[in-house]
């Protein structure tokens, strides 16, 4: 595919892998509709050309993506184009399957101007002969095959990585047929789906929802890659260096150590020791231990899931899934549009949703069993974690899906809110009236608090939306407290006014 909007080559890691081709890692700024981000990258290159060998494309430095294979390009074929009576001349050279592994940039338009235009009445599509084919643009039969429908979404991507920025700027640029509203799923996200959908069950005793990953390749060919390669020893280096810091910091060590005794207090993590030992069939992968201390004062330990070992990382082999998140400016703008609003957010909604048992050893970590940080042990995190590219689909669809199967008992007002009232874990929703505000505080936060999933840190900029029998200290920000939604407030990283 050559886009006459982008400025950089990218090739799919597919294709790379498939043929072997050198790559390299260099840092570089992305910048599209969606803001700008910096990263280390991957690049390859490599070289095009027809098969009668009359034209070369030499592409020095394309970025290596995964998301190139995430949305399927709609291709005209030969059956197409034969309504068409200018197009009669035109042959295609039908592919055997739809996907892009390599997008040109901008520099490369050169290919579409240097053979022969058939061109028809007005509306109608047109052909062009390059060097590597004919290639057809505009409508056809009602497709949109040369692209021209695009989303432009004004939207900051703060703190996204490289990858997710990329994927949402290219996946943009294709609509569902019927709807262009909504985004066709492509046969990995479909996949993804499948999984979450098949493997999601509610735990009684727990009191709160599981779900599988949902594997690129499937559980039997990850246990494979992943049990081939040794994970174990950057994972126990690297929380060794966290220990080190942390010895060298006394307010980073406070703050670490407080973190992690509360994800074995909530039982968020055990000792590996604990449970039973996984079959030689189980995937097993450790991941290395990170400090995110972007917010003052707050220590988190991540789970790197982007560390490499001969080449792969647990990221690489879990799908991401189909983007679930709600339009940030569509949820803004329902936030403003009655007099009385309301906010909350679920507390620790990743550590909400637990992982399937077949699955947890893919969240294997090395901590420290002794008070002095010396004797490493290996832990395992039992619910989904910040580092796993598939978190925020998989929460979101154990979100819905709660919503889904009691729809009947929740109403439909509480079901409409959590499906289009919340961005990934902040609620937002704006009421005529005080009273249906309340009522929706109180329904909402029961519905969720039925699937484990605790609805706290309330605001509203009434105090009667806050006032009822049911409000806890713990599930309540009250009027009195000065907690009421007041100018400089910040909803979602936007001032309220």
């Amino acid at each position: 595919m050559i886009d006459g909007g982008s400025t950089k080559d990218i090739v799919s890691s597919q294709l790379v892998r498939k043929l072997n081709l050198p790559t390299s890692k260099r840092e570089m700024k992305l910048s599209t509709i969606t803001g700008v981000t910096c990263g280390e990258q991957r690049v390859a290159k490599f070289s095009l050309e027809p098969l009668d060998g009359h034209c070369v494309i030499n592409v020095e430095a394309a970025m290596v993506s995964e998301v190139l294979r995430s949305v399927p390009d709609k291709q005209p074929t030969n059956k197409d184009i034969s309504v068409y009576p200018h197009l009669r001349g035109v042959y295609i050279d039908e592919l055997p399957n739809s996907f892009v592994d390599v997008l040109l940039s901008i520099r490369h338009s050169w290919t579409l101007e240097t053979g022969e235009v058939v061109r028809g009445p007005k509306d109608m599509p047109l052909a062009k002969k390059t060097p590597f084919g004919w290639s057809v643009m505009g409508l056809c039969n009602g497709r949109n095959v040369g692209g021209d429908a695009t989303s432009v979404f004004c939207v900051s991507a703060d703190d996204e990585s490289l990858h997710t920025v990329l994927e949402r700027y290219f996946r943009r640029d294709f609509f569902n047929d019927g709807d262009p509203e909504k985004l066709c799923n492509s046969e990995e996200d479909e996949y993804a789906i499948k999984q979450v959908q098949e493997g999601v069950a509610f735990n009684k005793e727990t009191g709160h929802y599981t779900s599988p990953i949902p594997f690129r390749y499937g559980p039997e060919e990850t246990a494979k890659i992943l049990n081939a390669r040794n994970y174990e020893d950057i994972a126990r280096k690297r929380s060794f260096n966290v220990v080190k810091r942390m010895n060298q910091e006394p307010e980073r060590k406070a703050g670490v150590l407080k973190s992690m005794q509360d994800m074995f207090d909530e039982g968020y993590a055990v000792r590996a020791d604990s449970l039973p030992p996984p079959s030689k069939d189980t995937a097993r992968c450790t991941l290395p231990l990170h400090v995110d201390n972007r917010k003052p004062g707050k220590w988190r330990v991540c789970h790197d899931a982007a560390q490499k070992v001969d080449g792969v990382c647990l990221n690489d082999l879990i799908l991401p899934g189909p983007d679930l998140m709600n339009d940030h400016v569509k949820v803004m703008m329902n936030f403003r549009r009655h007099r009385y609003c309301a906010q909350a957010d679920i507390k620790g909604f990743f550590y909400q949703i637990g992982v399937d048992k077949r699955d947890q050893n893919v969240f294997q970590f090395v901590w420290f069993e002794d008070d002095e940080l010396t004797k490493p042990c290996f832990c395992i995190f039992l619910v989904y974690i910040f580092g796993a590219k598939c978190s925020p689909f998989v929460c979101t669809y154990v979100l819905r899906h709660h919503a889904w199967i009691n729809a009947e008992a929740f109403g439909p007002e509480v079901v409409d809110a959590i499906n289009n009232s919340f961005y990934v874990d902040d609620f937002l929703r704006s009421f005529p009236t005080i009273s249906e505000a309340r009522d929706m505080r109180v329904g909402l936060t029961g519905a969720l608090s039925q699937g484990g999933m605790d609805l706290v840190k309330w605001k509203a900029n009434h105090p009667g939306i806050l006032e009822d029998g049911m409000a806890s200290e713990e599930n309540t920000i009250t009027f009195e407290d000065c907690k009421e939604l007041v100018p400089q407030d910040k909803v979602l990283g936007v001032t309220y006014t």
